[in-house]
Parts: structure tokens; C-alpha cells; sequence
């Protein structure tokens, strides 16, 4: 073996000055490395000690985790067919940093009966590698501002498209034209107006999600495509983010500068059947803000250009009425069914709009929700329900507890637990005597940290129920992992009985399940005396409806309370 080794070191002298190296590996019977050559070595950061005497393992680890079976099943291949074998793949050096290889082998046994050897060229190519990766991105994308070129912006949309028409879902395209940016362009330089397309486009992505898709189609024209949204209400709420973004001045080069944009926009598959129709819609939209007045969006579809009006009416009221009067608090009373004794008051927001009228929760919940206005509103109403349960208290009214809904998207809110033992404190409310209430729909989206959030609430003291049960298909497994105390039967169930039966059995099913998990339930919307008989004879525990009363404002509840006490 010493002359063979001898003879291998005096060839690797002759092509040390190679491009790449060109390396052997010797197996010994028991799969040992009994020789590496020093390029090799040398390639991946460490001495050929490294490697003596250990097994094939030890070299495969060499390789990116990535590529490794790639490469071993080429070597395995390469040891049966005694053909030589060529690939590229990436190798891990020792002090942690990856190497790109262009890598030909075979794997050879010289003596039959003797060591297996590997051997080979391999060339460094991460340089090459890098510059194949800049050239991709550069094909894709506009050099000035990062985001998409027109060329991957459409084929984002027609991807988009192909999904959205599977899972029947709905997506947006925005069309933003730059107001006076020629002017500005033509005033202050090329280098001047380069500068402030790159602040528009950072500023437009800090009002869209991250999987929503940015580009460039040239000069000043931006597009977004806003993926998998729900309503063309989304793209509206996204629309006047990104107005109001581009509309705060910018400072660029010491010069402080205004630039608006105008926007269309197009919504599949209401206004387009294609990406080029979707993309030229949106224009044709944005084209009709430019002739009617700047600073604005416009919808292709007109009657989507109304409700879109409508919601951002909404949502601006919306924002001024959470710390204004506006936005109110009425209560509901829960009676115990056995006893007739009120268990709880039951705390329902309610707004008052001067141009739309009463607006439903159900139309303004999801609103601020969608708008980031979800914890603003979640304080307001705690600590207004908190107050108000603390001022019943000290006028000795029969308030046992306070009954809070809560959205999915709130309790998700990983520092409400604090929130709440915080208002407890500053009233003087111990915490059994609050109770959150979930939606079961709520429920069946599983979120780990609203999941999270209700444990720990749970811990605190505080109690949890289950809200229109039997609205969703909520699996009985997850309610057993929630720390729940109440279920409160889906109203929808209690207006068919007792005359239909159907709703007669679900409701009967319900009350036996809710009971059987060692859950106190809760009939909802018990508006005649026979429901509150049939839910009675079914041994319901508490009962809320206008049979008892209407949701009523504070004082109106407070005097509803006092003749509670005579």
C-alpha cells in the first residue's frame, strides 16, 4: 500500500494547479476510509485526518442534507453498472459554510478482493450558482424597486386564478397610477424620481400581507394582487391603506414632497375570466379615477364600487364610535330555569350610527376585525362591562356574573389574559364572576394561541362557554381539550320547538351531550312560555330570551335588576 500511496501523492502534485480537484476516497474491507486525498480535504475545510478511519457515513454527512440521497443513490447506481456518474449538489464545509460542486465519479475496486475506491473530479461552481440565482431574480423582478416585473406579476395571477378556481375562492388585482409623478420626475431628476419609487413600493407593501404579490409594470405604474380574500370589500379596506400610506409626504434628498396615487380595481371571477382581462380591467378602472378625480379607488363593477363606499363609510364611523357614545353596551339577563334567580348578565355592544342607523354586530364585528381594530374594541367593551358589573354591585343589584362575547381573532390576542386580570384589579371583580363566550364556529378553527389564551384565562378564574351550539360541526375531541364551563344551545334550535321535530330532537340531543361533558346549558332565544316549559321537562340549566327580557341599556337594566329585589 505505501507505493500505491506514494504514487497517489506524486499525481495530486501534477494537477494541483487544476481549476477544481481532483479527488480519491479508499474504503477499506470494513468500510473504513483508509485514504483521502488533501483537495478534497482541502475543499470542505478540513485536514484529511478528519476522515481516517471512519465509516461512509462520516462522508455522507459531508453532503447537504437536501442532496444526500440524491448522491448516494448516484454512487449505489454507479457501484453496480461500474459507470461513471455526474451531478450537482451542494456540500457542507466544517466551519458551517455551503459549497455549490459540479461533481463527476465512479467507484472502483483495482484489486479484486481489495479496498473500494472513490474517486473523481469535483469543481467549485457556488459562484456560478450565485450568478444563475441573480440572473433568475433579475428576470422576475423590477431591478429599481425589488418588486415583480410584468412577466411574474402575470404569472402570479394566472396561478392564482387556477387555485382560486379550484377552492372557489375570490382574488383582486390594484392598479395604481403614481399622481404628478412626470411632474415630479421632470423637476428634481431621474435620480429623484428613482428614490421615490422605491419609498412607494416599500411603503404599499407595509399595507398589504406577505403572501400578497407586488409589481412593476414600468414608469410609475404599481399593481398588487391580493390573494384569497373573501369579499371585494377586502381589496377596498386594502385600497384605502394604501391611499393613505402614499398620501403622507416624503422626504427625499432633504425635500419634502406629496405624490397621491389613483387605483382600479378588478376581482376574479366577477369582472375577468383571464390575467391580461383581470390586469386590463383593473386599469380601464383606474383610468376612470384618473378622469373623475385623483386620490381615490374605483371598482370595474360599479355596484362593487357602492358596497365598497358603503363598508369604508362604515369603518371610518366605526373608528370614531369605539371611543365615542356611539358605541354602547346593552345587557341581557340569564335566569336559572329551576330557580327563576338571574345568573348572569349578558353584555352586548351595540352601534348607533347617524348615517347608517343600528348597525348589527354581525356587519361591524368583522369590520374592525379585518381593519386591526379588534383589541381598541375589546378594551373599550371590558372595561365598560367590568365597570358597569362593579357599579351594580355596589347598589347591591342580583348580577351574578358578566357574560362577554368574544371573537376567535380576540382571544387570539396573546396578551388578554393580562388585559383582563388588570380591569379585575382596578374594579375589584373577582374572576369567577366573568364569563367569555366563544361562537362554536369560532371553536372549529383550533388556533393554538386563542386555544392557548382560553387556558390561561381558565387558570385565572375566569369562566368559558360555548356560544350557538349546534351552528357548526365542532369536534366533540376539541371541546373535551377546552377548559369549557357552558354551552348554550343554538337559538336557531329553540325557535322549532316544541312544534318541530326535528329541531325537538337536536335540541333534546344537545341539552343530554352538554350535560354528559358536566357542562351547564344554556338555552338562547326563549321567546314563548311552551319553549320555556319544552326546555324546562329537558332539564336545561339556564335560559336567556325575550320571554324574561330584551337586551336593555344600563340604567334600563339596572331598574329591570332593582325590581328583581321585590
Amino acid at each position: 500500500m505505501t507505493d500505491a500511496l506514494a504514487a497517489m501523492r506524486r499525481m495530486e502534485s501534477l494537477i494541483a494547479g487544476l481549476p477544481g480537484v481532483v479527488y480519491r476516497f479508499v474504503m477499506g474491507r470494513k468500510g473504513k476510509v483508509e485514504y483521502v486525498s488533501r483537495q478534497i480535504a482541502d475543499l470542505c475545510g478540513v485536514g484529511p485526518e478528519h476522515f481516517m478511519d471512519q465509516g461512509s457515513e462520516k462522508l455522507a454527512l459531508l453532503i447537504h442534507p437536501d442532496n444526500r440521497m440524491q448522491v448516494l443513490r448516484s454512487v449505489s447506481r454507479a457501484a453496480r453498472s461500474r459507470r461513471p456518474f455526474a451531478l450537482e449538489h451542494r456540500i457542507r464545509c466544517h466551519n458551517g459554510a455551503q459549497k455549490w460542486v459540479w461533481h463527476r465519479g465512479a467507484v472502483v475496486r483495482p484489486d479484486p478482493g481489495g479496498p473500494l475506491h472513490l474517486e473523481g473530479f469535483a469543481l467549485d461552481i457556488t459562484e456560478r450558482k450565485r450568478q444563475e440565482r441573480e440572473l433568475a431574480w433579475l428576470a422576475q423582478h423590477d431591478v429599481l424597486t425589488g418588486t415583480a416585473n410584468r412577466g411574474r406579476f402575470m404569472e402570479e395571477v394566472s396561478a392564482c386564478m387556477q387555485r382560486a378556481e379550484r377552492h372557489g375562492e375570490m382574488l383582486a388585482c390594484l392598479f395604481l397610477d403614481i399622481d404628478r409623478f412626470k411632474r415630479i420626475n421632470d423637476t428634481f431628476g431621474h435620480a429623484f424620481g428613482d428614490e421615490l419609487l422605491r419609498c412607494i413600493a416599500r411603503r404599499i407593501r407595509r399595507c398589504v400581507r406577505g403572501n400578497d404579490v407586488i409589481g412593476r409594470l414600468g414608469g410609475d405604474e404599481f399593481v398588487v394582487l391580493l390573494d384569497g380574500i373573501t369579499a371585494p370589500q377586502d381589496a377596498a379596506v386594502a385600497a384605502q391603506k394604501i391611499l393613505i400610506e402614499l398620501a403622507a409626504p416624503f422626504t427625499i434628498q432633504g425635500r419634502r414632497i406629496e405624490a397621491g396615487a389613483s387605483i382600479g380595481i378588478s376581482c376574479y371571477p366577477g369582472d375577468a375570466g383571464d390575467a391580461a382581462s383581470l390586469l386590463r380591467n383593473a386599469d380601464a378602472a383606474m383610468y376612470s379615477v384618473k378622469r373623475t378625480g385623483r386620490r381615490a379607488f374605483r371598482f370595474y363593477s360599479e355596484e362593487m364600487s357602492g358596497r365598497a363606499f358603503e363598508t369604508l363609510a362604515l369603518l371610518g364611523g366605526l373608528r370614531d364610535a369605539i371611543g365615542s357614545d356611539a358605541m354602547n353596551l346593552c345587557y341581557q339577563p340569564r335566569l336559572d330555569l329551576r330557580t327563576g334567580r338571574v345568573v348572569a348578565m349578558e353584555a352586548l355592544a351595540r352601534w348607533h350610527s347617524e348615517q347608517y342607523g343600528n348597525v348589527p354586530p354581525a356587519r361591524f364585528i368583522p369590520l374592525l376585525e379585518d381593519a386591526g381594530m379588534t383589541e381598541a374594541f375589546t378594551s373599550r367593551v371590558l372595561n365598560d362591562a367590568c365597570r358597569q358589573l362593579s357599579r351594580w354591585d355596589a347598589e347591591g343589584m342580583p348580577a351574578a356574573r358578566m357574560a362577554i362575547n368574544l371573537s376567535a381573532r380576540q382571544f387570539r390576542n396573546d396578551t388578554l389574559p393580562e388585559q383582563v386580570e388588570a380591569l379585575l384589579a382596578e374594579h375589584r371583580i373577582v374572576p369567577e364572576r366573568i364569563e367569555f363566550e366563544i361562537s362554536e364556529l369560532a371553536v372549529m378553527e383550533d388556533h393554538p394561541a386563542a386555544t392557548e389564551s382560553m387556558h390561561r384565562l381558565h387558570r385565572l378564574g375566569v369562566r368559558l362557554a360555548i356560544d350557538d351550539f349546534g351552528s357548526g360541526s365542532s369536534s366533540l375531541h376539541l371541546l373535551k381539550q377546552l377548559p369549557l364551563e357552558y354551552l348554550k344551545v343554538d337559538r336557531r334550535f329553540i325557535a322549532g320547538v316544541p312544534s318541530d321535530d326535528d329541531d325537538i330532537a337536536l335540541t333534546e340531543a344537545i341539552i343530554a351531550m352538554g350535560k354528559r361533558l358536566g357542562l351547564r346549558v344554556v338555552a338562547e332565544g326563549i321567546e314563548t312560555e311552551a319553549q320555556g316549559v319544552f326546555v324546562r321537562a329537558n332539564e336545561c340549566d339556564e335560559g336567556q330570551g325575550f320571554l324574561f327580557s330584551r337586551p336593555m341599556p344600563a340604567e334600563d337594566a339596572g331598574e329591570w335588576l332593582r325590581r328583581r329585589l321585590h
